[in-house]
């Protein structure tokens, strides 16, 4: 989203029904009432000067989606986008671009996303029941699919900072029947914390320096980086602890998704580190052409 305020005049932007909720929750000054904001769902077509573009759920985050363009003469391109496997309808084309973040052949997860839910429910439940407040910390998306999944396991009160608050309806008309979630602006949640009431707070990590209050609490980091493959948890000295709450594939992953693309050409997206060794992997194992993506730059965006 870097610079997208001053982009977002410039060219039409198709993106999932999903997303485009998500960015009127977040940036809700003028997105409702531009022509150039458009949703397309799973099955629709965009048409582009002849060109057909279509978007794929790609089993991320809310809203992430696969991108499929067929060209005039038949040619199909691809981008992977962010993706966790297994991917439901994995886009079939001649040329992809491909998501580089777990490229490296060491990044490799020892264990599944049972372990890691399972890890996330102990980790909450254990502090809860020592009688304190819990704050979960990490990207939008994150952490709202955090609470999703450990919402059964809560009976305290439930706030979320000013940025991660507008997203929790997003989530509930797309099929996530998320709990009652206070904003920790309002006088409610205020008076929860003033009075050292226990809770469980979702805090965006732009935000976790702004709010005083979260030094006193039991915190629980969701990353994206895999630090250790055999064990989602990192547990510190003082009581908090960190989980690769990851929604990337990993190399394995990675691997039988562009295989599963048909993709007889695929470059690596340059925009993480591990670009180059997935290359270099592509190339030897699977025996397809592959390369880095030439880092160009766009006026239109950004």
């Amino acid at each position: 989203m870097s610079d997208f305020d001053t982009s977002k005049a410039n060219q039409t932007i198709v993106m999932s029904a999903e997303t485009k909720d998500l960015l009127f929750a977040i940036y809700n000054a003028d997105l409702p009432y531009r022509s150039n904001i458009i949703a397309a769902g799973p099955t629709e077509v965009f048409d582009v000067s002849g060109d057909q573009v279509q978007l794929v759920p790609s089993n991320h985050m809310l809203g992430s989606v696969q991108v499929k363009v067929t060209c005039s003469d038949g040619y199909k391109l691809g981008y992977s986008s962010d993706f966790f496997w297994p991917v439901g309808d994995v886009i079939q084309v001649d040329e992809l671009i491909v998501d580089s973040t777990y490229g490296d052949p060491l990044r490799v997860r020892q264990y599944d996303q049972g372990r890691v839910i399972e890890k996330l429910s102990e980790q909450v439940c254990t502090n809860f029941h020592s009688g304190k407040s819990v704050c979960l910390i990490g990207h939008n998306g994150r952490l709202q699919m955090a609470l999703y999944l450990v919402a059964e396991f809560i009976k305290i009160p439930i706030i979320a900072s000013p940025k991660a608050f507008p997203l929790i309806h997003s989530y509930r008309q797309h099929g996530y029947p998320l709990p009652e979630v206070l904003n920790a602006a309002s006088r409610e949640a205020i008076d929860l914390l003033r009075h050292k009431t226990p809770v469980l707070a979702l805090v965006t990590l732009n935000e976790r320096r702004h709010l005083p209050w979260v030094d006193r609490f039991c915190k629980i980091h969701l990353t994206g980086y895999m630090s250790r493959p055999k064990d989602p948890v990192i547990l510190y000295d003082n009581g908090d602890s960190c989980i690769a709450f990851t929604d990337h594939a990993d190399f394995h992953g990675t691997m039988e998704y562009i295989q599963a693309t048909g993709a007889s050409t695929v470059w690596t997206d340059p925009r993480s580190g591990n670009a180059q060794a997935l290359a270099e992997a592509i190339s030897n194992q699977l025996g397809i052409r592959s390369a880095i993506v030439p880092q160009l730059h766009s006026l239109a965006w950004g």
